[in-house]
């Protein structure tokens, strides 16, 4: 029983570490990126199951520092990671709501379509959502005032009048449309969404990926983004992301309330899934939401100018 004690108190000790450097690191190195990747309940699985044996064993010396491991990672974990115990509610000028529709959506094309119209987004980008976009309750919803943009993979549903649409980059995995609205009505000036839609292999190197998004954007005319919206296929502490878009920031981080979790959906490990505004906007709210449809969460935020 004494060894089965070291071996789990190893485990624990050594998955806390290569952990917490993902943590430090970030994807900024192909093995760093695996540390990155690390699911914080892994962390805590182990901690519990080398505090049992402490327990069982009677190593008291062991089992509080097992035990304080355990209270620092848990609440990093709800505090952190997550907001669970935030209780943030406040409505923005503007909600943005984003769905990475990597299911079968015919089958399912009918409620994914009402989902949508519930969630009722000023902004609402569907990416891979051939079918649901022709459902008729979101044509509807949309009405004569509402707009239906389609550019590569991503469908735009706005309030707001287009003013110019165009493909950044589609090339190797990496997918970048531009949506130009006009929001001068309520934020007294245009709004530059960019969709995106990055490679999802877990072997593929992230800075790698970022390093040739940069590259491609150098060669097409742009806009700075306002807002950069999709599924990055990175962790919400990405190094890569940073370098990506270094002037914008991830709404999650101040105004996100509960799981910040969007991947897989029932039961969430990873924040792929973002919203990153720059400096003139502001978040009020940003939450994930269980659509009980597909692989990936729902993003709704509400932002202010």
């Amino acid at each position: 029983m004494k060894w089965f004690t070291r071996i789990a108190v190893f485990f624990a000790i050594v998955t806390f570490v290569l952990w917490f450097l993902g943590v430090l690191l970030s994807d900024r190195w192909v093995w760093s990126q695996w540390l990155a990747w690390i699911p914080t309940p892994v962390v805590l699985f182990f901690f519990v199951i080398a505090g049992a044996f402490c327990v069982c064993t009677k190593k008291r010396a062991f089992a509080l520092t097992i035990g304080g491991g355990a209270v620092v990672v848990s609440i990093w974990c709800c505090c952190v990671e997550h907001h669970l115990l935030s209780n943030r509610g406040n409505a923005g000028a503007i909600k943005i709501v984003a769905w990475t529709m990597s299911h079968s959506k015919k089958a399912v094309a009918k409620q994914s379509a009402d989902i949508v119209v519930e969630l009722n987004g000023d902004i609402t980008l569907l990416t891979h959502g051939w079918f649901v976009r022709g459902e008729p309750a979101i044509r509807e919803w949309l009405g004569q005032s509402g707009h239906k943009v389609i550019n590569s993979q991503f469908t735009l549903l706005t309030k707001f009048t287009p003013l110019k649409v165009q493909t950044l980059i589609a090339s190797d995995g990496i997918y970048i449309s531009e949506f130009i609205l006009d929001t001068t009505a309520i934020l007294g000036d245009v709004l530059v969404v960019w969709a995106i839609d990055l490679p999802s292999a877990v072997s593929s190197s992230k800075m790698e990926i970022a390093n040739r998004v940069l590259r491609l954007l150098q060669t097409v005319d742009t806009t700075e983004p306002d807002i950069v919206i999709g599924d990055f296929n990175m962790t919400r502490n990405s190094f890569a992301i940073q370098t990506m878009f270094p002037e914008l920031h991830d709404v999650a981080i101040d105004s996100g309330v509960g799981v910040l979790a969007s991947f897989p959906v029932e039961y969430p490990l990873y924040h792929i899934d973002h919203v990153l505004i720059g400096s003139q906007l502001r978040a009020a709210n940003y939450k994930l939401i269980n659509p009980h449809i597909g692989r990936h969460r729902i993003q709704v935020a509400e932002i202010n100018p």
